[in-house]
This record gives C-alpha cells, sequence and structure tokens, in this order.
C-alpha cells in the first residue's frame, strides 16, 4: 500500500475510534496487531477493546480530532488532541502522540504516547 493508503486506513481508524466505534476500530488492525501505551504497557486486539469499554464506562462525553499526520514507508505517525467529561464531573484535555505500523492493509502495531499528568489527574 502507498503512504496515502496507510494515512487514510489510520485516519479512519482514529474517526471510529473518535465515534465510539471500537469494534469497526478494530476490524482495520490484523489479527495479531500489538498496541502500547506507557501505562499499560502492550497488549493485543482483544485486550485494548476491553480497555476501551472499561473507559468508556467511565466518561459521559468524549471528542477527539486529528491534527497532523506524517507517513513514510509503513509508518504513519499521527498527532491527537482529545477531551472528555468523565462521570465523576472531571474534565480531561490532553494531546497524543500515536505510530503505527500498517503492513498489508491492516494496522501491525500501534505505540501511543501522551502526557501522564491530564491521565493522573483525571483518573488518580
Amino acid at each position: 500500500m502507498s503512504t496515502f493508503d496507510n494515512t487514510a486506513l489510520v485516519r479512519k481508524y482514529m474517526e471510529l475510534v473518535a465515534a465510539s466505534d471500537i469494534d469497526s476500530a478494530l476490524d482495520l488492525a490484523a489479527d495479531d496487531a500489538t498496541f502500547w501505551h506507557p501505562m499499560s504497557g502492550t497488549v493485543g486486539k482483544e485486550a485494548l477493546r476491553e480497555q476501551f469499554k472499561q473507559l468508556g464506562t467511565l466518561m459521559r462525553s468524549f471528542s477527539s480530532q486529528v491534527i497532523t499526520t506524517t507517513a513514510e514507508a509503513d509508518r504513519v505517525s499521527v498527532e491527537v488532541e482529545a477531551q472528555a467529561e468523565f462521570s465523576n464531573g472531571r474534565h480531561y484535555q490532553n494531546q497524543y502522540h500515536f505510530m503505527f505500523v500498517v503492513r498489508d492493509g491492516k494496522i501491525q502495531a500501534s505505540r501511543e504516547y501522551v502526557d501522564s499528568a491530564p491521565v493522573k489527574a483525571a483518573f488518580f
């Protein structure tokens, strides 16, 4: 696939996550895809699906917006701004960087980088 196709795939994934359509988003990932987050480590698709479910029960609302994408070879870098309101009334706003690896038309891996201070304030 071209870098254009890889970027389109990753943007679609991010749109589906923002719309809380996690099942459709994860359909864009390979069965053996891995997802790394600094606070939870590396997980597979099913564990990530479960994490999204648990997170969804804590939120009243969620929105995110892709700010920039950069692609080279099989990698797509994405900067995202996200906001959420939690059931406990806390407001969350943060910026993220994701690095995706795309192979054979599927997301093979994702690494997520985030400022941990807003995460800690919202969750702990």
